[in-house]
This record gives C-alpha cells, sequence and structure tokens, in this order.
C-alpha cells in the first residue's frame, strides 16, 4: 500500500485496508482500486531521498528483484517486464484507458470517457433505428391514406415532433 496513508486518519487506513482500495487513487479514475504496482519516480528519489537511504534501497531492490527475476525463471517466464508508466492526471488518460479497455487490460472502474462515449453511440444508434421507424411508418401511411387525409396528419405531426425531441435530445449528447 502507498505511503500516502500518513495523510488520513486511522480509521480510514483500516477500511482501506480491508478493501485492498488504495488511497492514493481516491478522487481519480482509479478510485475503489487496488494498488498493482510501486513506481518510483527516480527524480524524486534523487531530489528527495539522502545517499545512505539510496544506498539501503538499492541493496534491498537488488535482492528483492533477484529473487523475483529466479522465481519467474521457474515458473518459465521471462526473468523481468518492462511497463509503460502514465500519470492518470494526463488530460489524454480517457483515451489511455479505453484503449485499455478494449483489449481487457483496465481492472478499474469504467472511466467517464468511456461511459460517455458508450453513451453517444448508443444514442446514435437509436437515432438511426427513430429515423427508420419514422420513414418506415410514413411509407405505410402513404400507401394507406393520402397524406391530406385529417386523421394522417396527426400521426405525422406527432411524428415529427417526437422526431424533434429526439434530435435535440441527441445534439444535446453528441456534444
Amino acid at each position: 500500500m502507498n505511503n500516502s496513508c500518513s495523510r488520513i486518519n486511522e480509521e480510514v487506513v483500516e477500511i482501506l485496508k480491508q478493501t485492498k482500495a488504495e488511497p492514493a487513487f481516491v478522487g481519480t479514475i482509479k478510485e475503489g482500486c487496488e494498488c498493482k504496482y510501486t513506481i518510483i519516480n527516480l527524480k524524486d528519489l534523487e531530489k528527495y531521498i539522502g545517499i545512505g537511504a539510496k544506498q539501503d534501497l538499492a541493496v534491498i531492490l537488488d535482492h528483492v528483484q533477484g529473487n523475483i527475476e529466479h522465481g519467474r525463471e521457474e515458473d518459465g517466464k521471462k526473468p523481468f517486464n518492462s511497463y509503460i508508466v502514465i500519470n492518470i492526471d494526463e488530460p489524454y488518460i480517457n483515451d489511455i484507458v479505453a484503449v485499455l479497455e478494449a483489449n481487457g487490460h483496465w481492472d478499474g472502474q469504467p472511466s467517464q470517457g468511456s461511459v460517455i462515449q458508450k453513451m453517444k453511440q448508443e444514442i446514435c444508434e437509436a437515432a438511426d433505428l427513430h429515423l427508420q421507424a419514422i420513414l418506415e411508418l410514413q411509407r405505410i401511411q402513404g400507401m394507406v391514406h393520402s397524406v391530406d387525409d385529417p386523421v394522417t396528419r396527426s400521426i405525422g405531426v406527432a411524428l415529427i415532433e417526437l422526431e424533434a425531441k429526439f434530435h435535440k435530445i441527441h445534439d444535446v449528447w453528441s456534444e
């Protein structure tokens, strides 16, 4: 778990430990998710950690990494992995999450961008179906009654009003 626990009260820490939710993710697209990786920015390490602590860390990490590499090899895996790290506060993060989701590699909540994208897609599909239904009804109506028939005119007006309202909703969601 990330060391950011020291910034929150102990009751919250205990709850987060039980749920395995990472407190550093609060307020982000990863809120409520478990931490799977520990990332140390080397610039932060240089800036904030003294030489003695860095040397101690290097010895410990070397030992730990050696054990992990050995264990991975015994499991028939490559001894180490390489990763791309992206800060979750980047303005393009929803695009990245959408790609991860599309490839089954996102373990977080659906991103707000992908939820909105899905809603837009569903609205477009509904608009297409709606227009097809209106055109089909108008085609059938034209075969049964003439356009000037007062009985069918009210159906036509209702369809036009419905279509206008639907387009207004569609336009709002498409923005």
